[in-house]
């Protein structure tokens, strides 16, 4: 049995899930684009999957070319150095868990909220792992939660190293995303980039990959850390 439900259209598989973690101030430049997207009253963004798509069927809204079967699963050949880079692994957390991961930080948050089968999602990764070389000594952390079972832990690895994302704080949700707690966090399509303030509310949520998210997301990013 597939993992996500069987959805015949795009149109048709976007889940409606309320967005509840929002926190930011009203004038947020960011709030009215978020919720659209989150609750489907807009169209999914270019370089954005369905996550209701079984991963199988999973396809690109427009924007990059869909990879390989073999680079989705994580069997492509590794870029060069990879094979001499440090390993690195994501930790299986709960939904409770992953909120004290953000409650607890020491500043603004950026979550980069992804999975291996999503090759949108593996596009716009090293620009997570460059921003988090950038802001080393800002005071941002920056997680990777990966929407991937415990059987797809060793493909999740091997792209993590494969993209030298050691310096982020690289989790994975317990269950795959699936279950009633991981809804709280409103992820209806990958990769969805959420910052969070200092006090750990919502000020900015990005769908999507590409020039343009990159470039909102920096502001984001930026904004966070002068706030």
């Amino acid at each position: 049995m597939p993992r996500f439900p069987f959805a015949p259209s795009l149109a048709a598989a976007f889940v409606l899930v309320p967005l509840t973690l929002t926190g930011c101030a009203d004038s947020s430049p960011y709030d009215e684009e978020s919720v659209e997207a989150t609750e489907g009253t807009a169209p999914l963004p270019d370089g954005a999957v369905n996550r209701s798509l079984d991963p199988g069927d999973a396809g690109t809204v427009s924007g990059p070319d869909t990879a390989s079967s073999a680079e989705l699963d994580g069997d492509a050949t590794p870029e060069a150095g990879a094979m001499n880079a440090e390993p690195v692994s994501a930790t299986p957390v709960s939904y409770e868990e992953f909120r004290t991961l953000i409650d607890e930080a020491d500043g603004p948050v950026l979550v980069d909220c992804w999975a291996d089968w999503c090759q949108p999602c593996r596009e716009a990764f090293p620009h997570t792992v460059a921003l988090a070389e950038k802001h080393a000594d800002d005071g941002l952390t920056v997680i990777s939660l990966a929407f991937n079972t415990e059987e797809e832990q060793a493909a999740v690895n091997e792209f993590l190293t494969e993209v030298g994302a050691g310096a982020l704080t690289n989790v994975r949700t317990d269950d795959g995303g699936d279950s009633e707690p991981w809804e709280a966090l409103g992820v209806s399509a990958l990769p969805t980039l959420i910052v969070f303030d200092a006090e750990g509310n919502e000020a900015a949520r990005i769908i999507g990959g590409g020039p343009d998210a990159e470039a909102e997301l920096d502001a984001a990013v930026a904004d966070s850390l002068e706030g």
